[in-house]
């Protein structure tokens, strides 16, 4: 009978707990969707240009945001469990049998096992993010300081097949600027070889067909609004490397500390005159104004879709419950 009473009041704190958390969660979770939907729009969004790994910026406070609300929501579960344990949460399972109780405490189990996974899952993706944010920053700021006297930097110029972390124009040419950062190491020797980056002495690889993909989508789009060919040089940059500025065919290969030389090569293939430069500079301040306009529609769209979807698994999880849950018949 301590056995079976102690598995109520186990079931009973824990479901009063699992409640409560539940609602904090929506709350929170709605709170945080609104902020970002009507809080993160500027007064001038129209004269606001990217700033370096803005992007990754964004997605950064995203995932703080969420990982704070999973935090905070175990810290809700832990406290309410213990106040409904010392006031008797037995009671709310009073008579129910002993094998319904093991199952409800499994499906509980099973449900903190879903939990840590989906927060592991966000702290190794959290991590993933900042790499990206720290070396767009890295190379952004590089950019500015070498670049900045003889060329036009932007930074997230969006394409129909992604997004450039970073574009230079110059004189001597048009270059897109794809970031790939792997962790900081002395000595790793990278190399490339066609659509590869091979990494260190075991050549781990990583594919640069995402890249050559938005070259080619960017290129496109000079083309069609100067109605001739403009090339565009695709550059592959890692920082925290040690390597010079590298000719793939398709890439070049540069770090934070070898930007300068990339305006040193001779200018005869991609050479830009004044009128070209004035023209594509103007092209994408305006592109990125529209896009800074549509960019709250987006979020919108977005956010409807996400709370469409834990309406739905929620509405699902109700409905599964309530099938599920057993008759109960006073017992004497």
């Amino acid at each position: 009978m301590g056995d079976v009473m102690s598995i109520e009041s186990i079931s009973g704190a824990a479901t009063i707990a699992l409640a409560s958390t539940l609602v904090f969660s929506l709350i929170a979770n709605s709170w945080r969707v609104l902020s970002r939907v009507f809080g993160a729009r500027g007064n001038f969004p129209g004269n606001f240009m990217a700033e370096p790994g803005q992007r990754h910026r964004h997605e950064l406070a995203e995932l703080s945001g969420r990982l704070s609300v999973y935090l905070v929501s175990a810290l809700v579960f832990s406290v309410v469990y213990a106040v409904a344990d010392a006031l008797d949460a037995e009671r709310l399972f009073a008579g129910y049998p002993r094998s319904q109780l093991y199952i409800l405490l499994a499906c509980l189990a099973a449900l903190g096992l879903v939990v840590s996974h989906r927060l592991f899952r966000l702290l190794k993706q959290r991590r993933r993010v900042r790499l990206l944010r720290d070396a767009n920053i890295a190379i952004g700021h590089q950019l500015r300081v070498d670049l900045s006297a003889h060329a036009h930097i932007y930074h997230d110029v969006e394409t129909r097949a992604g997004v450039i972390d970073h574009v230079a124009l110059a004189g001597s040419g048009v270059f897109a600027f794809s970031v790939l950062p792997i962790a900081p190491r002395s000595k790793v020797q990278l190399r490339l070889r066609g659509q590869r980056l091979e990494i260190g002495p075991h050549a781990r690889t990583i594919s640069t067909v995402e890249c050559s993909a938005r070259r080619a989508a960017f290129e496109q789009v000079l083309g069609e609004a100067r109605q001739r060919d403009v090339r565009v040089r695709s550059v592959i940059a890692v920082p925290g490397s040690n390597v010079e500025t590298e000719n793939g065919g398709e890439h070049l290969l540069v770090s934070e500390n070898s930007l300068a030389g990339l305006f040193d090569a001779p200018k005869a293939s991609g050479a830009l005159c004044v009128e070209d430069i004035e023209a594509i500079r103007k092209l994408l301040d305006n592109r990125y104004r529209q896009s800074s306009r549509w960019r709250l529609l987006g979020r919108l769209a977005k956010t409807y879709s996400a709370l469409r979807r834990a309406g739905n698994f929620w509405f699902s999880r109700t409905s599964v419950n309530s099938s599920a849950r057993p008759s109960h018949s006073a017992t004497t």
